[in-house]
């Protein structure tokens, strides 16, 4: 039995990034921001992709607060290092390697032969926000009906929860921009540092970039909230894609 340590490390960013809300609007809790950044570390020890995820709640910060900001982000950076700064440095010291493992050019990046190669990082998002296929990927190959099954699903809680974070920001004030935003600005840091480096670095899969999950989750609560009448919908809609993903992959192997 093996255990992947990529849940424990989006566990540990959703849990991060909820301790860091209260930062949001008080910047002087320096120490529930050290406190930030231990999680964040630890995350970082379980899988060293979560690094991005550190820059971008100490971006945020930056982004909210501005000048006020550089002391709660620089606690956060500094409780990192506290708790990932001694993994790293023994694998420098043993390995020669701050992560320990050298990939080499078994993991090249993904080759940019034309404008539809660009969609291949955008599937590899869509197919691992429904099916944590891990090892299984490059073995199985979804048929094109499912594909599109998947993918309207996909647009369809998108543009759900847009809407629903819209109305609900400027109508009722419920969900606090604020904190949208550091969550968001938080996750697409991880999300982009992902994405650059599957087309320039190399070409791993999405679920090394798990620390973005927070805002997918984000996202299909607010296409599930009320109204009632849509939210029944919408559940059943997403039980669904993943339901119908994962028997059609155990059908497969």
């Amino acid at each position: 039995m093996t255990c992947s340590r990529r849940w424990p490390l989006a566990a540990l960013a959703l849990v991060a990034l909820a301790t860091s809300v209260p930062l949001v609007q008080d910047a002087s809790r320096t120490w529930r921001a050290a406190g930030v950044g231990l999680l964040l570390g630890a995350a970082v020890v379980s899988k060293a992709t979560a690094l991005p995820l550190v820059a971008g709640v100490a971006l945020a910060l930056l982004v909210r607060h501005r000048g006020r900001g550089v002391v709660p982000a620089t606690a956060v950076l500094a409780g990192a290092v506290a708790t990932s700064g001694a993994w790293f440095g023994w694998n420098l010291a043993r390995y020669g390697h701050p992560l320990g493992v050298v990939l080499g050019d078994a993991f090249a990046p993904y080759p940019l032969r034309g404008p539809g190669d660009l969609l291949a990082a955008p599937r590899n998002v869509v197919t691992y926000l429904w099916l944590s296929v891990e090892q299984f990927g490059n073995r199985i190959e979804s048929p094109p009906l499912l594909d599109a099954c998947v993918l309207l699903v996909t647009l369809a809680v998108l543009v759900a929860a847009v809407a629903r974070l819209i109305r609900t920001t400027t109508q009722d004030q419920r969900l606090d921009p604020a904190v949208m935003a550091h969550v968001g600005i938080a996750c697409a840091t991880a999300l982009l540092a992902w994405w650059l480096a599957f087309y320039v670095e190399r070409a791993l899969a999405f679920r090394t970039a798990y620390a973005s999950l927070p805002l997918w989750a984000i996202l299909v609560l607010a296409a599930a909230t009320p109204p009632p009448r849509r939210a029944p919908l919408v559940a059943v809609l997403v039980l669904g894609v993943v339901a119908l993903a994962h028997a059609w992959t155990l059908s497969g192997l």
